[in-house]
């Protein structure tokens, strides 16, 4: 069982990275056989730098947002990035209830 378990291709353009919440391999040890493969929660993402270096070599961040419904009620929710520097955050939220 693998929680967490990322997959990235950092050298090329776009880099992409596959993230796997959860990954379970059974097998079977006496015949060297898997009996079952199962990934809960899989995300993929592909990033494509325009600039080139030095642009593409600064470290950045982006975080996305969704919703959650609960009864006749829904909450939509927050995206957050920064360029480069670390004091460069900005952020949105927005709630509906």
């Amino acid at each position: 069982m693998i929680a967490n378990e990322q997959t990235r291709t950092p050298s090329v353009n776009p880099k992409t990275i596959d993230v796997n919440a959860l990954h379970i391999v059974v097998g079977d040890p006496l015949e060297n056989v898997v009996l079952a493969d199962v990934v809960i929660a899989h995300s993929h993402a592909d990033v494509v730098c325009q600039g080139g270096p030095p642009n593409c070599d600064r470290a950045r961040f982006v975080a996305g947002g969704g919703w959650i419904n609960s009864g006749t009620s829904t909450a939509n929710f927050a995206i957050a990035g920064r360029n480069g520097d670390p004091s460069t955050w900005r952020h949105a939220v927005h709630v509906t209830r």
